[in-house]
């Protein structure tokens, strides 16, 4: 499964347990971006779900519409 993780700090405690987490699976490929995405990016990575913690951008419905197994939002809260 193609994972894109999106988080907008560096070094992040969370970010680093939680690629080891999805790594265990050896078919699993993870991509960990912090910039604002877009459809293109989303589509040339071939995107199937998206893990969102300390993202400080929206993620738009056409985005959404795109990736297969849509988005899962973290709070810290």
């Amino acid at each position: 499964m193609n994972i894109l993780i999106l988080n907008s700090q560096s070094n992040n405690y969370h970010l680093n347990n939680l690629k080891k987490i999805l790594l265990k699976k050896s078919n699993d490929k993870i991509t960990i971006f912090k910039q604002k995405i877009t459809s293109k990016f989303i589509k040339k990575k071939k995107i199937e779900v998206i893990i969102s913690f300390h993202y400080r951008y929206v993620i738009s419905n056409e985005i959404l519409k795109i990736v297969k197994f849509k988005a899962i939002n973290f709070h810290n809260s």
